[in-house]
């Protein structure tokens, strides 16, 4: 019986054991609102259990010795309905401030703990302040374009000290929405760091100089993620910067080194170019944007160099040393991939240097280790409900393996909050979007074509370039296409690919035909506005077919 009620308190299932005392577990889930609820009230409120998924593997759960199952079954009755919290949340990103307004909807007791500012690394130092400063450099690049629509304004310059101020005022603005929220729906916000002490628990060592030991039924560590450092000689200087402390700049530098030519490194790379920094970008794979699509990464090479961008593929950087005009960065330059090869050493001298590599997990000072939580090359391990291998401890965002996005978090966040709940919920196969604002914008969906290939897919690929669309020619959109990577036997649209104006705007369509199945058949017959950029979707679609209206 004891075992029975530990699995109901959990939400989870162990493969030997199969019943559910529905009232028992009705009985014992109640939130910290439900128990001030009257009778019935409370029973119209739904608690009921989630579907059975078992959190471990068999072989695993077969590790479990029967004393630890009621060891922790006492401890839960034991601490029971004097839980500070039903749902304590680690971290305030885009993944915990979401889980915590979740489980709030839901009638929890919530309490978040964040070391920093609401809204994380995507709020404060990441996806807001990049884009507000892109924004300012696509107004820029308008209205150098000016006289070409007709406008006659003068030469455009820009003060770099203006727009970084803008930059924080967008994201004080969005920050302090974040704290309404909160407010609003009733979550208690604790300021300080936080370390697991049990499965119920952490101390919190708050930014007051206090502490405070905080319990609660579930616990979601949603605690994000730091700039990732290169290990080589000097790589590891305080005056390197990093995705986060290059929004510390107050000057505009004369030149600047990136090392890694993913997403972060072409977004900072194009901005400063076109405020007149001398960018170079070192990437040791053998394109831009190596996980990406290859034409959009040929195409965003073009316009990188272009923006007077030098890029070096293929190289390997080996050490950064200090230099009279800033940074020494020494790097292996090859002519291809090919391994065999040994490449030529290089140096180039830059006033910043910029550390563009990943992001590792922040779960350090969690003390994860001591409650044995399965983890996986330094990243939490879950089930598709989020929970690890504790059953009381859940985990999203950068501290699991995933795609490291914003938006997959807050997804996980709500999953999370639902399964502490005891819904049924779980993450199942999304398609995920992925976004880089650049000039012009890159957006992609489901597999690539080389990903289709090498899982055994035969596919047909339609792309269609946006600059023979009527909007673009209103619009001076010269460059840019979709493309579409479909299943060839039953046309089922498995991939969609876009370089192009408003290119974030328009993955949201193809994220949704994925989603939901369609096919290449179902995207020709939906009816797409005329004039707009999201007519590309049908001309890619039928491009595919070789029945293209309006292709070359």
């Amino acid at each position: 019986m004891v075992v029975a009620v530990w699995r109901c308190l959990l939400h989870c299932e162990l493969t030997e054991f199969d019943w559910y005392p529905p009232k028992f577990a009705k009985l014992q889930f109640l939130t910290a609102r439900e128990r001030t609820m009257p009778d019935q009230e409370r029973m119209a409120v739904d608690t009921a259990a989630s579907a059975p998924l078992s959190t471990l593997t068999e072989e695993e759960t077969n590790e479990i010795r029967a004393e630890d199952i009621v060891e922790g079954a006492e401890e839960l009755l034991r601490q029971g309905m004097k839980a500070d919290a039903d749902v304590l949340i680690i971290g305030g990103g885009p993944g915990g401030y979401v889980a915590a307004i979740r489980a709030a909807q839901l009638g929890a007791e919530v309490i978040l703990v964040e070391g920093r500012e609401l809204g994380g690394t995507c709020l404060n130092r990441g996806c807001i302040p990049t884009k507000a400063m892109l924004e300012s450099m696509s107004v820029l690049q308008t209205i150098k374009k000016a006289r070409e629509f007709g406008i006659e304004c003068g030469e455009a310059t820009a003060d770099f000290e203006k727009i970084m101020h803008r930059v924080h005022r967008v994201v004080k603005q969005l920050r302090t929405g974040v704290e309404y929220l909160m407010s609003k729906n009733g979550v208690r916000v604790v300021q300080g760091w936080a370390r697991l002490v049990s499965e119920h628990a952490v101390e919190v060592e708050k930014s007051d100089g206090g502490a405070e030991r905080i319990t609660g039924r579930s616990i979601v560590i949603a605690a994000g993620s730091c700039p990732s450092v290169i290990p080589i000689p000097g790589g590891d200087a305080a005056d390197i910067l990093t995705s986060d402390s290059i929004l510390e700049l107050t000057e505009l530098p004369g030149s600047l080194l990136i090392v890694g030519g993913g997403a972060v490194g072409v977004e900072f790379g194009q901005f400063f170019a076109s405020f007149g920094t001398k960018v170079t970008i070192v990437e040791m794979m053998p394109r831009l944007l190596p996980l990406g699509d290859p034409d959009i990464s040929e195409d965003i090479s073009k316009a990188l160099k272009k923006a007077k961008i030098t890029i070096e593929i293929n190289a390997m950087v080996t050490g950064i040393s200090d230099a009279a005009d800033g940074k020494a960065v020494t790097y292996v330059a090859k002519a291809s991939d090919d391994p065999e090869e040994i490449g030529e050493e290089r140096t180039a001298i830059a006033q910043h240097v910029l550390i563009a590599v990943g992001r590792s997990p922040n779960l350090k000072h969690l003390s994860i280790e001591a409650l044995n939580v399965k983890t996986d090359r330094g990243r939490i391990i879950v089930n598709d409900r989020c929970q690890t291998s504790i059953p009381s401890l859940y985990a999203i965002g950068d501290a699991i393996r995933g795609v490291g996005l914003a938006h997959w978090a807050s997804a996980e966040g709500i999953v999370a909050a639902e399964s502490a709940m005891g819904r049924a919920a779980s993450m199942g196969d999304r398609p995920i979007p992925s976004c880089i604002y650049t000039e012009p914008e890159i957006a992609s969906v489901g597999l690539t074509e080389e990903e289709a290939l090498e899982k055994g897919h035969v596919v047909k690929v339609g792309k269609f370039s946006l600059r023979v669309l009527g909007k673009s020619v209103a619009s001076g959109v010269r460059e840019g296409f979709v493309k579409i990577i479909a299943d060839a036997e039953y046309e089922r649209i498995i991939g969609i690919h876009i370089i192009g104006e408003r290119a974030t705007d328009l993955i949201g369509e193809a994220t949704l035909a994925l989603q939901f199945g369609a096919t290449i058949g179902e995207l020709v017959e939906t009816i797409h506005p005329h004039p707009t950029f999201c007519e590309a979707f049908v001309e890619a679609a039928l491009t595919a077919r070789g029945e293209a209206i309006h292709g070359a």
